[in-house]
């Protein structure tokens, strides 16, 4: 074994950093995670309060023609007299109820009400402002907001699906002496809806997709004329209307009819699809990040309908990545610096450690470095039953070099005759400077056959070296093999009598002790 092994560095430190740092970039990502998520959803409250500022807008648009000019005594004559007469008789009623409310249904058009729409009590339609030559049929079945009306006798708002628009329907009925005499509906199609949302945003994209199956009951025979399916589902439709007025309109990023666009967000989307709720999400595309809220459309009966959903491009997502990566180079620095300040200290802290285990002059250890050493090889030796031997070396002569040379030359060849001893001998031996010019050594797993052998070596390798100032060197060697139960101290000693003897018997050889009694 060498004079001193630098010891690993603690490694459950060294662990302990690496654990903290992962835990904070796990953190850093999911800060960087719940603030795009917060950022997404605070998107989505907003575009969600726009569309209702808008409806609630036209509502209150609504219900100030129907109270102003609507709920007023001769149109409510006309319908009670309507819901009374024969077909015959319907059609005068007709002609003058169209012109009484003509003005009132052009203004109403000027503010994007698609629909002014009369019925009797029974359900029918009486008069379609936008279409006048089609009355007559029931809309009990295809309508449930009229069946509602016609119960409940009261006003109601939603969307609902029609012959001839989808739209936000405001209903009313109409009451003459106490008497429910019909309903009428203004109405706003999602173009309108699409339209108002483009004036108050920029970089935006809306679209209406309806379920086909409310569809296919409400138009059977001009379903593929009206809509097409959307990209996003085979389950849901578009008004080609809706198309146009976003393809046409100059703020529109032009995504709805991306099919690579709608791709990417259809795989992102679809497991939101089947639970029919409003929700959030974020994606990137082409570089860009995109904020895309759907929001449940839900019929008079509060069943989910279809989506109206806005694509927004946003740049903020891309700063909370430079903030995230910022927040990840400070946290790589640290934990660098704490792995260098902690590198240094432990360096000290073996230097320390290094000079109270060697000796200052030759670099080999200590007696006491030696003897911790030996207790310990001593127990396994115990405990795995393995021979061990301890050598002690002397330097033959050495005070005549010191009152010859001095003791700086002195040191210089007790120096070099460590290094010679140190080439000379097995890794798994432990050298060790006992005092003065005494050395002791340690050769583990070693009996005393193998230590004679390898103690034979090294003196002869020493007293063929030359060194500094002295044609020749020479060493003295007793080695003992410890029995069962010996101490350190009595080992030590069998070995040092040993040395004696070989002190008494010329020096330069190697003694092996005698077997105690």
């Amino acid at each position: 074994m060498k004079p001193y092994q630098k010891r690993n560095l603690s490694k459950s430190y060294f662990i302990l950093i690496f654990v903290v740092y992962i835990t904070t970039l796990i953190v850093i990502n999911e800060g960087h995670v719940n603030r795009i998520n917060n950022y997404v959803k605070m998107k989505g409250l907003q575009f969600h309060q726009s569309i209702a500022d808008i409806t609630n807008s036209y509502e209150n648009f609504s219900d100030f023609i129907f109270h102003s000019d609507i709920n007023v005594n001769k149109v409510l004559g006309l319908m009670d007299q309507a819901s009374k007469a024969s077909e015959s008789e319907r059609v005068i009623i007709r002609e003058e109820l169209y012109s009484e409310l003509f003005r009132v249904y052009t203004t109403a058009q000027n503010y994007d009400f698609n629909q002014l729409h009369f019925h009797l009590p029974s359900g029918e339609s009486f008069l379609r402002f936008h279409k006048v030559s089609e009355f007559g049929d029931s809309l009990i079945g295809i309508r449930p907001s009229i069946k509602k009306i016609i119960e409940q006798k009261r006003i109601n708002r939603g969307f609902e699906g029609g012959r001839f628009l989808s739209g936000y329907r405001f209903l009313y009925p109409l009451i003459n002496n106490g008497q429910y005499v019909g309903s009428v509906e203004l109405v706003i199609s999602a173009k309108t809806i699409i339209k108002e949302l483009y004036k108050s945003m920029d970089g935006l994209d809306v679209a209406l997709i309806i379920k086909e199956d409310i569809i296919e009951v409400l138009r059977e025979d001009d379903i593929d004329e009206i809509h097409e399916y959307s990209l996003l589902s085979d389950e849901y439709l578009i008004e080609k209307e809706n198309l146009n007025a976003v393809q046409n309109n100059g703020k529109s990023l032009k995504l709805i009819k991306d099919e690579s666009f709608n791709e990417v967000l259809k795989n992102k989307i679809k497991d939101h699809f089947i639970t029919e709720q409003s929700f959030n999400i974020s994606l990137k595309f082409e570089r860009k990040d995109y904020v895309v809220h759907f929001h449940s459309i839900k019929d008079f009966e509060s069943n989910h309908v279809g989506y109206l959903y806005l694509i927004s491009e946003t740049n903020s997502i891309v700063s909370f990545g430079s903030e995230r990566n910022q927040l990840v180079l400070i946290a790589s620095a640290i934990m660098m610096l704490m792995i260098s300040l902690f590198y240094l200290i432990l360096k000290k802290e073996e230097e320390i450690s290094k000079y109270a285990m060697i000796d200052s002059l030759t670099g080999i250890y200590n007696r006491g470095t030696f003897i911790d050493f030996a207790q310990r090889f001593f127990a396994r030796q115990t405990r795995d039953n393995l021979p061990i031997s301890v050598a002690m070396i002397d330097v033959d002569y050495f005070k005549e070099v010191n009152d010859i040379h001095g003791h700086r030359v002195g040191d210089k060849i007790l120096v070099e005759i460590v290094r010679e001893i140190s080439d000379s001998i097995r890794d798994s031996d432990i050298l060790a400077r006992y005092g003065g010019d005494e050395f002791v050594m340690l050769l583990p797993d070693t009996n005393i056959d193998v230590a004679s052998i390898v103690l034979e070596r090294v003196r002869s390798h020493i007293e063929h070296t030359p060194f500094l100032k002295v044609n020749s060197i020479t060493i003295s060697v007793g080695v003992h093999e410890r029995l069962e139960n010996e101490t350190l101290e009595e080992v030590i000693q069998m070995a040092d009598d040993a040395l004696y003897e070989a002190k008494q018997n010329g020096r330069n050889i190697v003694i092996e002790s005698k077997p105690s009694k």
